[in-house]
């Protein structure tokens, strides 16, 4: 299947520079981490999208905060493999591992 690509970002969120230049690359990672940290109704052009997990993570890791992000996922054009796994950590984050694929 194909991999999107876009504007990368580093690890503070800015864009990507090499060499003066901005950085196109894979960024099917990217885009599942925004899906993740957006707030629903925080896109003025789809207020439906985001999972809103960084205010989620002091909650319950149930069935609906996993399906919540599964149909997030699949919305945004991609599949999932195995089922998503959510764990939190000793330190309160939470750990979430997905094995999901862009489909045309």
């Amino acid at each position: 299947m194909a991999q999107a690509t876009d504007l990368l970002l580093d690890e503070d969120g800015d864009l990507m520079l090499k060499e003066g230049n901005l950085v196109i690359g894979y960024s099917d990672g990217q885009h599942i981490q925004h899906l993740f940290e957006i707030e629903p109704g925080e896109l003025k052009e789809n207020v439906l999208v985001g999972v809103g997990l960084i205010k989620k993570q002091h909650g319950p890791l149930d069935g609906g905060l996993r399906r919540e992000a599964s149909l997030q996922l699949e919305a945004d054009g991609y599949r999932l493999n195995t089922p998503l796994v959510l764990e939190k950590n000793s330190n309160g984050t939470i750990k979430i591992s997905i094995d999901a694929q862009r489909i045309d």
